[in-house]
């Protein structure tokens, strides 16, 4: 056995002293989720934001920044309520929330969550646009109804009705507000809407100035409905394109996308009927059609299989191994070795390194293994 110098072995020792390097982290199981949330990411870092406040901006670009750890940290939904069918879920069985509930959540919204997560569990940004407390937090968090719906992955079913039946309050008692805004309001502050005509009963009055719920890209003069009597402040408002002739808006996700019109009288006696949906798809039957390609899924997951085609659930590696196991020394330090100290000292070095092996292993193991 070749003997060891004292230089040698304290340059081991350095060498082995050395910070071990951060074990890789695991491969996500959801790449595509990953794959378009950074597709998003770069959108909203890219988009024009001069119309937003300071504190609109800043908010924004916390957001996007929370919205990086989520995709990093790639911990998603589960479907496990409705098996087979491709639709989101807004916060899943364990608790785990979509992008956009995790965002509401890093601001402190959990009763707003909760509430989603109970009565619209599986509701797309689509369905949930003209809700008042959403509408009042995108205008906090500095992001539009487009972009929100841009962070959630594409599902279906999406009725081409969505975008006319997704305002707050509707229904056989509602009364309806025609008018124009006059301001936009901001984070903090309502926008404000003058009553130009009113169909069905209210307290309010032609003529009044109205608060409603700002949208981020509204401008002045703009015409909307609002719904007097749904009981929020402040009042929630349509997001289509109105006019005499008629209102115009856009259902769907992206990438599958119709650009739809209803009458303007139509389109009132729907917002005060029993189901709006069913009422516009009365008029025209295409509007209860899908605007994604195949609308006789009906919502439900037609690939091949049920399973994520990327990932089998097992551990895929070579081996299944912890490649920074330790390596069990079979060779006799310091045997043969000449000279006064030389046998004390590789005992001491074994045992040094048998140390640090083990502190290496610590360091690099996944948690929990």
């Amino acid at each position: 056995m070749r003997c060891v110098s004292s230089r040698s072995l304290v340059a081991l020792l350095l060498l082995l002293a050395a910070p071990a390097q951060a074990a890789a982290p695991a491969p996500c199981d959801r790449p595509e989720i990953q794959a378009h949330l950074r597709v998003v990411e770069a959108e909203l870092l890219a988009a024009d934001v001069s119309a937003l406040t300071p504190a609109q901006r800043a908010s924004r670009a916390r957001h996007i920044d929370a919205l990086r750890a989520y995709r990093e940290a790639c911990v998603f939904p589960e479907n496990t309520a409705f098996p087979g069918r491709l639709v989101p879920i807004f916060v899943d069985e364990r608790g785990v929330h979509c992008a956009v509930g995790q965002l509401m959540a890093d601001d402190g919204e959990d009763a707003l969550v909760e509430r989603i997560r109970r009565t619209h569990l599986t509701a797309t940004i689509q369905e949930l646009a003209g809700d008042p407390e959403v509408d009042a937090w995108l205008a906090r968090a500095g992001l539009s109804w487009h972009e929100a719906a841009r962070i959630q992955p594409e599902y279906c079913f999406v009725e081409r009705s969505a975008c006319l039946c997704n305002i707050s309050g509707t229904g056989p008692d509602a009364a309806i507000a025609d008018g124009r805004l006059e301001s936009l309001g901001d984070a903090s502050h309502p926008a404000t809407l003058r009553v130009d005509a009113l169909h069905g009963d209210s307290l309010v009055a032609v003529g009044d100035l109205i608060d409603v719920t700002p949208v981020i890209d509204d401008v002045v003069g703009r015409r909307a409905l609002v719904v007097v009597t749904s009981g929020y402040d402040p009042l929630p408002r349509s997001h289509q394109t109105v006019s005499d002739a008629g209102v115009t808006c856009e259902s769907g996700q992206f990438g599958a996308t119709a650009r739809v019109s209803l009458p303007l009288d139509v389109y009132i006696d729907a917002l005060r009927s029993e189901d709006c949906r069913a009422s516009v798809a009365a008029y025209d039957p295409t509007l209860g059609e899908s605007v994604c390609a195949d609308p006789g899924t009906n919502g439900e997951d037609t690939r091949a299989t049920g399973e994520d085609a990327g990932t089998t659930g097992e551990d895929t590696r070579a081996g299944g191994d912890d490649a920074s196991a330790t390596v069990r020394p079979t060779t006799t330090v310091g045997s043969g070795c000449q000279g006064a100290g030389a046998e004390p000292l590789a005992a001491l070095a074994f045992a040094l390194l048998l140390a640090l092996a083990l502190a290496r292993r610590r360091a690099t193991s996944p948690p929990g293994s």
